[in-house]
């Protein structure tokens, strides 16, 4: 597809050349002579069509001995670019003219311009790294590769574009490879300890939930259920937390064994201010006093009942919500040596 400008036409002499739709972007920005990619190698994504103006700024017709091309040159300009690298091997126009470098055009029938093929860059010829290359299209003498701007002094059209060849690309994207390899091992290294925290975590959350299940209060201290959802850091610190609650209980000192040990004792302020004879617990008759101090010791959590003198002091008590024995109301026994005594004497 072309864009003409539609001008009248009138006689006079060729001045300067222009692209027909007076485009400036027609030229692309960036071009490569990748061997992959026809599109990368396109200089212009459309076909040029190249007019002449003359000095009254009207689109002239071209003499018949006149003919328009194009070729690459190293850029002789730095207004608005970087200069070119002197490293730059010069890629070359498909269908351009061996010796020359210059692509001619075909003129249009109504002689009023000509038209370019495609323009690209042939594959793999050529070597740069972002340089900067001038296309130029100038007017020559039919079968002749010598521009006659020098000659006529005819205005020629220059458009520039970056050019990096396939060898640079992949050499810098080597080196970049190459220095993002030390950072990638980081991140690696960093997700794997990522993935063994979490793990750990997972079996000491198991652990912990499995000892709070067979745990006689069924409580511990919070932690998080979830431990897909923990930074690193709260990972490591759980981590250390649930290993010291870990230890605690095989140690025999958690709070939760601490607790089964704690007497059960009625509250004070129920029982103050009033006559009581005790605690008692439901132990059997012993003769050894160590084996029945053990036994005391051990069923402390289970003493939890009152003895009183008289059932008015066990009904105040009642009242509060105390487990109360009334001594007046308790029934004789014989004891193993044959006398009768109260049953808080084994006590």
């Amino acid at each position: 597809m072309t864009a003409e400008c539609k001008f009248r036409v009138v006689p006079g002499k060729i001045i300067r050349l222009a692209f027909s739709d007076n485009s400036v972007t027609a030229i692309k920005s960036f071009v490569s002579n990748s061997l992959c990619s026809l599109e990368e190698r396109m200089i212009a994504g459309n076909k040029l069509k190249i007019i002449g103006y003359d000095a009254g700024d009207n689109i002239c017709t071209f003499p018949s001995e006149l003919n328009v091309g194009c070729y690459l040159r190293r850029n002789s300009s730095t207004t608005s670019f970087s200069s070119t690298s002197s490293s730059l091997v010069m890629p070359r126009l498909v269908d351009a003219d061996t010796n020359s470098g210059v692509l001619f055009a075909e003129r249009t029938m109504d002689n009023l311009g000509f038209l370019f093929p495609l323009l690209q860059l042939q594959p793999d010829i050529g070597r740069g790294s972002d340089d900067l290359i001038d296309i130029q299209f100038c007017a020559y003498q039919t079968q002749s590769s010598q521009c006659i701007e020098e000659i006529t002094s005819i205005k020629s059209l220059v458009k520039s574009f970056r050019f990096t060849s396939d060898q640079d690309k992949s050499e810098k994207a080597a080196q970049l490879n190459a220095a993002m390899q030390p950072l990638l091992d980081r991140v690696a290294a960093h997700k794997s300890k990522v993935a063994s925290t979490l793990s750990n975590c997972t079996s000491l959350l198991t652990s912990m939930g499995n000892i709070m299940r067979r745990s006689p209060t069924g409580s511990l201290r919070p932690y998080v259920a979830d431990p897909s959802r923990l930074t690193m850091q709260e990972s490591e610190r759980l981590i250390n937390e649930l290993q010291s609650q870990k230890s605690d209980m095989e140690n025999c000192i958690s709070q939760i064994r601490q607790a089964i040990k704690r007497p059960h004792y009625p509250p004070e302020s129920a029982i103050a201010g009033k006559a009581v004879t005790g605690l008692v617990c439901n132990l059997g008759f012993v003769d050894d006093a160590d084996t029945a101090y053990v036994m005391s010791w051990a069923a402390q959590s289970r003493i939890d009942a009152m003895v009183v003198p008289t059932k008015a002091v066990a009904n105040q008590l009642y009242a509060e919500n105390v487990k109360v024995w009334a001594e007046d109301l308790m029934s004789k026994f014989e004891i193993r040596h044959g006398h009768e005594a109260p049953r808080w004497d084994m006590i």
